[in-house]
């Protein structure tokens, strides 16, 4: 058959064969010479052909196609990788922004007024308890305590007459009961004359201005040369080892807090510069805004921080009696958060819906939907549906 169907396809030259150089060749294509009314018969000998052959081969043993339908279901079940749900302390790794303030700030008031003699004031300068920072004119005060003190020289000579007078010595107030030492200080004028000497020093002291505390001179209000009155505001002094940071906290997670927890802030402006602080104050009031104020005092880098810096606090805090997963485990699912469980019996995945009650950078604190004991899809979970078949794979 074969050979006679290469017989028929060969071309035809005006119906005779191609000449063949072999002469038994030369007697077959005569004997099957081509004509036009072979053509069915070739397409009927060509479809006979392919049948055929098709047949052998779903027939040949071994071949692909001959593999059971029954293949086993094993092999179309999605690979994943779990994790066991572990009840324990959960670290919160909480990050809140927050603002440098110092506890020992003070604003400086002008106690007298005057103009200016002396001037010390500059924008960041350290200063320490006792510094002077201005000094007002003093001629008029200094006039005054003289003439203070010539009344007392008067009241003197006065006193010391009724003293003579009195039986007593001069100058001398043991030589009298002190019942009539009390009467000649006042009839004298001595005790009025002290007394001014003593205002008059008190004014001169205000006139000096001099530092409460030790901190930075900041917001300088008064320049030199410049008259200035009672009260009015001179400048501000801030302590940086007063340092703290300020932050506010959703009440929820305030009430964690303790005190004496050490935290690490960062300048938002300067991320690679780290401070150390020290939860030291919390406020047992909740904002209107259902926010509470709490404090940590800087206790290390706090000379390269300024007053009002923005502060990005990172804080941690353990959660006893928490129900921890890996992140991974956690999808979505019609906007609502989801883990698959491993079904261990029927090694199916099945859905579960979760609260998520803390976070941190690797894990969830889960609320409700899983059980301690749980084995949760950690891997190859993003595609899965409920009751999807599931093989985990080896470790």
């Amino acid at each position: 058959m074969k050979s006679l169907l290469l017989l028929m396809i060969q071309p035809v030259h005006f119906g005779k064969p191609y000449s063949i150089q072999t002469s038994a060749m030369k007697c077959v294509y005569k004997q099957y010479r081509f004509r036009p009314g072979m053509l069915p018969a070739l397409f009927l000998i060509i479809a006979l052909a392919s049948c055929s052959n098709k047949s052998t081969k779903e027939e040949l043993p071994g071949s692909p196609s001959a593999t059971p339908a029954n293949t086993s279901s094993s092999d179309q079940r999605t690979e994943v990788s779990i994790s066991q749900v572990v009840s324990g302390p959960f670290v919160i790794q909480k990050v809140i922004n927050g603002k440098v303030e110092a506890l020992h700030k003070t604003v400086i008031k002008a106690e007298s007024s005057g103009l200016v003699e002396v001037y010390r004031l500059e924008e960041g300068k350290y200063v320490r308890p006792g510094d002077t920072l201005i000094a007002l004119e003093k001629d008029d005060l200094l006039i005054q305590l003289e003439q203070r003190n010539n009344q007392l020289d008067d009241a003197i000579v006065a006193r010391n007459e009724r003293f003579i007078n009195d039986g007593g010595e001069p100058d001398d107030e043991s030589s009298l009961p002190a019942r009539r030492v009390r009467l000649h200080n006042i009839l004298s004028g001595y005790n009025k004359a002290i007394t001014g000497i003593r205002e008059i020093e008190h004014q001169l002291e205000k006139k000096v201005l001099l530092t409460p505390m030790r901190g930075w001179i900041a917001d300088i209000k008064v320049k030199d040369k410049e008259y200035i009155t009672a009260g009015q505001e001179i400048c501000t002094l801030i302590d940086p080892a007063s340092f703290e940071i300020k932050m506010q906290w959703m009440e929820n997670e305030a009430i964690n807090l303790t005190r004496g927890t050490t935290v690490t802030a960062y300048p938002l402006l300067d991320s690679g510069r780290s401070v150390k602080a020290r939860i030291n104050r919390i406020r047992p009031i909740v904002g209107e805004t259902g926010l509470v104020t709490v404090w940590a005092r800087i206790i290390s880098g706090n000379d390269k921080l300024f007053e009002g810096m923005n502060m990005r606090v990172e804080v941690e805090q353990i959660i006893p009696g928490q129900m921890k997963v890996p992140k991974e485990a956690l999808v979505s699912r019609s906007g609502r958060d989801v883990v698959f469980v491993y079904d261990t019996t029927s090694s199916l995945a099945k859905w579960k819906y979760v609260n998520i009650a803390y976070e941190n950078k690797d894990d969830l604190a889960i609320s409700e939907g899983v059980q301690p004991g749980d084995w949760v899809i950690i891997e190859g979970n993003l595609n899965l549906d409920h009751d999807t078949g599931v093989q985990v794979k080896k470790q």
